[in-house]
């Protein structure tokens, strides 16, 4: 696998032009907006942030508000003639007040010098909760090669090393074994390919696009990172094709990439795919909503905001367990990465095949667990894609071009914490298949208590590089 994520030393920390947004369900906003649209003005005194955001609409410096509630079927056909008081009315009536949703948008400025102004307008309005930056997220894939370069047509040797490690077929030997087809878990990634043979018939539900979003989101898995996750969890086992998933589940993919790259001016410049802010926004929203069980997240930044923050507790306090990859940072500052981070998320760090830490995983006190992230043969879509996009410099000008870094097809091995997520979040299904319902803080323990203390860990009970040990799903079923 070719370098494709940029390390978070040289992404930006937030989206430059974007807030996001709550208003407060006792808002009176018709009165204030229906004022704002005749001939008064709001009160910069009495709203200093609902009349900031009249004026900047007014002088076409607000380029969009999103309600994070998704558009009924009859808004739709209007969505683009919405103005800015519109939008944050619907996002209060679209949903129930007790919805996580309810009063919140993101709000994309013209021009992102005017951010700062606007947020502290908006953090002093009696009708806002909050008014936050939006925390950048990207994939974990590793910066390193997962494998050798075995061209386009490769194909999974016989063993799979990841499996045997974590005693896979021995646990499903168990007497009293049990699939977990009626565990629901969700898988928030860049897609998927829904005609892979080894995933085909697999998925329940996919979910990849919005008609309210500017940036347009197709059903192809372009970086393959979202069919390479979800083959970990999921990819028919005993066909005689490719590989096998850790578990039979009922699977669900969100796809929170659109297709349309960010330009990253960083050590090398180039196109990268970062979240689309409203599908990931979302997609947790959904996982509440459909009471999913188990959530795969192989995504990571360096900053948390207080929506993200309560989504994350609902889903929790809802029973649903959230795995989440540590990040690949280890050499590059170790910075502490969310949703990681977040309490009660498992988080998982990478191994290799000597059961040693991975020199790219990061690390810390919040690290669950860790599982096989080093090499991991998977699925990628049928069809070419890339893996990311250099720009074409000329002198200052970065923008000039882009030259496409192809990816591999079928099959690959790759390497990251985005490959270690997965290995747990398929653990987690069947013991939940096996066990019966747990809450998470039950799920979490479990997995701490049967984990393998590999030998670097000179027999403590937990280390910030591995936390509880390396995953051993034979140890986690026999419990």
């Amino acid at each position: 696998m070719d370098a494709f994520i940029p390390s978070s030393s040289q992404l930006p920390r937030f989206r430059k032009e974007k807030l996001i947004v709550k208003i407060r369900s006792s808002a009176n906003l018709n009165t204030i907006f229906s004022a704002a649209r005749g001939s008064q003005r709001i009160s910069s005194l009495t709203y200093p942030g609902l009349a900031i955001l009249s004026t900047f609409d007014r002088a076409g410096l607000i380029r969009k508000v999103t309600p994070i509630a998704p558009p009924r079927a009859e808004e739709v056909s209007i969505l683009a003639t919405q103005d800015v008081f519109t939008a944050l009315q619907a996002s209060l009536e679209r949903v129930p007040s007790d919805d996580v949703c309810s009063g919140v948008s993101i709000i994309e400025l013209e021009d992102a010098q005017y951010l700062p102004e606007i947020q502290l307008a908006l953090a002093n309005d009696p009708n806002v909760e909050y008014a936050s930056r939006i925390p950048i997220r990207y994939l974990v894939a590793s910066t390193q090669s997962g494998g050798p370069d075995l061209g386009i047509t490769a194909t999974p040797p016989p063993t799979i090393w990841n499996l045997k490690k974590i005693r896979w077929a021995d646990a499903r030997a168990l007497p009293d074994f049990r699939e977990a087809t009626d565990i629901k878990v969700a898988v928030l990634d860049t897609g998927i390919d829904v005609n892979h043979p080894d995933l085909k018939g697999k998925i329940k539900n996919y979910v990849f696009d919005a008609p309210d979003l500017a940036n347009p989101s197709s059903n192809r898995d372009i970086l393959g990172h979202g069919t390479h996750v979800a083959g970990t969890i999921a990819a028919s086992i005993n066909n005689d094709i490719g590989i096998n998933g850790i578990c039979d589940c009922h699977l669900g993919i969100w796809k929170v990439f659109d297709d349309t790259p960010d330009f990253v001016q960083c050590g090398e410049n180039g196109y990268q795919y970062l979240t689309n802010d409203c599908l990931y926004l979302r997609a947790l929203c959904d996982c509440i909503k459909q009471n999913i069980d188990v959530v795969n997240l192989s995504i990571a930044g360096t900053e948390s905001d207080p929506f993200e923050i309560e989504v994350f507790r609902r889903l929790i306090e809802n029973g649903t367990t959230v795995v989440a990859g540590m990040g690949n940072s280890a050499e590059l500052g170790n910075p502490v990465m969310y949703p990681a981070a977040y309490p009660d998320v498992i988080a998982v760090g990478a191994t290799k095949q000597d059961d040693k830490v991975t020199i790219f995983s990061s690390f810390g006190n919040h690290i669950s667990i860790s599982a096989p992230g080093n090499a991991i043969w998977s699925t990628l879509p049928t069809y070419p894609g890339h893996l990311t996009l250099e720009a074409v410099c000329d002198g200052d000008n970065y923008k000039v071009g882009r030259i496409s870094r192809a990816r591999d097809i079928q099959y690959d091995a790759w390497a990251g914490t985005s490959m270690a997520t997965p290995h747990v979040t398929g653990a987690v299904a069947l013991v939940l298949a096996n066990k019966g319902r747990m809450k998470p803080s039950e799920v979490r323990m479990l997995l701490r208590k049967t984990a393998d203390k590999v030998p670097d860990m000179e027999g403590k009970e937990f280390d910030p590089r591995y936390g509880a040990g390396r995953l051993n799903l034979l140890r986690l079923l026999s419990e």
